[in-house]
């Protein structure tokens, strides 16, 4: 026995070096699921295009509309993940895949019908139509993906250079205003809030120095495709160029409770009509913007941003009419121009309580209408403003909840001769956030 002693140190000692090895190649992996479940009360008076979201007050609505509707589909489930693997690039990945229920309601039941055959044929025929998409249907929410994107970061003496490739935001005036009841589509959409999310490589750039902070930003986007074609086959793509923009933003904080942080970007893109046509035409479009986004004391934040676009208003969530939005071949498919702006003041008299207001504004250019919509103008919306308030209440680090009012105008016509035509419509909407 004593003999094989030394035997099995030796043994145990030229593992050693194994085992360590092992231990390094293994990489640090974290994984994190998570869960947001929002509900969301809202009652309406007048007539909104969508029951849970003052964007747009329906044209045709009769004076004594309003609803009372309860939505959870804007709560959310995702993963996130990151590891340090010491790939040769020396890069810590991590990413994220997340999913809401916004993406629609399943259609509701067929409706069937059989009638006698006609000659050549023999036997009954038998058709069948899809049910609709009712409002109603609380139950059979479709899920859809918000984001799913990787990012590949490098440290630096001056900071953080990254490299994201996947479905994320742009980074075309990404600053959200403060709301509970509405979270699947952010606040002051269609009225000044541009934003967009899609499949997209970005390249950036984040750096410290001292009391300023420096984030630089390059982003290639999917084409625009919603205008006409398939998603994946529509104008944006068939230019075969993606779209890109630029962001370069500026952030100061000489102390603890007060920072100011601005920001500009510039997008641009192209879209091709009449593919393959002698009247084959290549259009391009693009957008400008600007963010403030200001901590005054730390009972005090005020936010907000500037959009200006020619063409590309469909592209960013405005409200250009995106079924004609290039005009017709007659008009050499010329893009609207379109501008926009919205502010809001957020009042926190204690960590506990947050009052909000703000005031959101966006417009279709007149004269471009006039000289690209042949027919329809008094059913165009040309303006939209909302104007919303609220009291938000942090419960905690997971839970919070609030009631916030929302009157939304839309101006129909205005333009051509024809004329002006405003809508109003209001909605309260008592909400709850909780995260897991």
């Amino acid at each position: 026995m004593k003999a094989l002693r030394p035997l099995v140190l030796a043994a145990i000692a030229l593992t050693l070096p194994l085992a360590a090895a092992a231990q390094d190649a293994k990489p640090a992996v974290t994984f994190a699921p998570y869960a947001m479940i929002h509900f969301g009360n809202y009652w309406t008076g007048g007539s909104l295009a969508a029951q849970d979201y003052p964007g747009q007050a329906v044209l045709t609505a009769p004076v004594s509309s309003g609803s009372f509707h309860q939505s959870a589909r804007a709560s959310r489930v995702g993963v996130r993940g990151a590891i340090d693997d010491g790939n040769f690039t020396g890069a810590t990945l991590s990413g994220f895949i997340e999913f809401d229920f916004y993406g629609g309601h399943q259609p509701g039941n067929p409706t069937c019908t059989t009638t006698d055959a006609t000659s050549p044929a023999t036997g009954y025929v038998t058709t069948c139509t899809q049910g609709s998409a009712v409002s109603s249907g609380f139950n059979a929410a479709l899920m859809r993906l918000r984001f799913a994107s990787m990012t590949a970061s490098w440290k630096i003496p001056t900071g953080t250079v990254s490299l994201l490739a996947g479905q994320d935001w742009s980074i075309v005036n990404g600053l959200f205003a403060e709301s509970l009841g509405y979270y699947a589509v952010p606040l002051f959409h269609n009225a000044g809030n541009l934003y967009r999310r899609g499949p997209t490589m970005r390249l950036a750039y984040n750096g410290n120095f001292d009391i300023v902070q420096v984030s630089v930003a390059a982003e290639a986007m999917q084409g625009v495709s919603g205008m006409a074609g398939a998603v994946d086959n529509g104008p944006g793509n068939r230019s075969r160029t993606p779209d890109v923009a630029a962001r370069i933003g500026v952030t100061v904080k000489p102390m603890a409770d007060i920072s100011v942080a601005v920001a500009g970007s510039y997008g641009m893109g192209k879209r091709r009509f009449n593919y393959n046509a002698a009247t084959q035409k290549d259009v391009e479009v693009n957008v400008v913007g600007a963010e403030v986004d200001a901590n005054l004391t730390k009972y005090l934040q005020v936010k907000g941003e500037f959009y200006s676009t020619d063409g590309m208003d469909d592209a960013y969530a405005g409200i250009a009419p995106a079924a004609s939005i290039i005009g017709t071949a007659a008009q050499n498919y010329d893009g609207y121009r379109g501008t926009g702006y919205w502010g809001q003041a957020i009042l926190k008299p204690l960590p506990e309580v947050f009052l909000t207001a703000g005031l959101g504004v966006g417009e279709v250019n007149k004269s471009d209408l006039e000289t690209r919509l042949s027919t329809g103008q008094a059913s165009v919306r040309q303006k939209n403003q909302i104007m919303t308030g609220g009291v938000l209440f942090n419960a905690g680090k997971n839970w919070r909840f609030g009631l916030e009012y929302s009157q939304n105008t839309s101006t129909y016509g205005d333009f051509d001769g024809v004329a002006k035509n405003e809508k109003k419509a209001t909605q309260i909407a008592l909400s709850s956030w909780v995260k897991f």
